[in-house]
């Protein structure tokens, strides 16, 4: 099963955490999930995020192979290979988004030692 990064549990916040972006509004700062942020028209880079998840989320469902923004390592985007009884047998690989730090998407290994769960700024600054 490929993760589509849209799904969201009963609660409203996603299934699965990327990573947030630092944005100023009315004296104040607020925190937006990128997957938020890029739906929001009033952001600075809404468009260049938006093409950032729809780019991953394509190479995601292609199955396709991509180049990391971060490592510049080819890989193929896999799904998860499961058991009989549900347990994963091996690792899969997936495209990330890489706004705001990368033009291209983010193989995991990169992503999860330099992205998830991180706030950055719109400019690609980590707070």
């Amino acid at each position: 099963m490929v993760n589509t990064f849209e799904k969201k549990q009963n609660s409203s916040d996603y299934r699965m955490g990327l990573h947030y972006i630092s944005v100023a509004e009315d004296d104040s700062t607020v925190m937006l999930d990128i997957r938020d942020y890029a739906k929001n028209i009033n952001c600075k880079f809404h468009g260049i995020a938006n093409t950032s998840i729809k780019t991953a989320l394509r190479t995601n469902l292609g199955q396709s192979r991509f180049r990391c923004g971060a490592c510049d390592k080819t890989s193929k985007a896999s799904t998860v290979r499961l058991d009989d009884s549900g347990k994963q047998l091996f690792g899969f690989i997936q495209a990330n988004p890489g706004f705001p730090l990368h033009a291209k998407s983010v193989c995991d290994n990169c992503y999860y030692t330099t992205m998830l769960g991180r706030t950055f700024t719109e400019d690609g600054g980590e707070l």
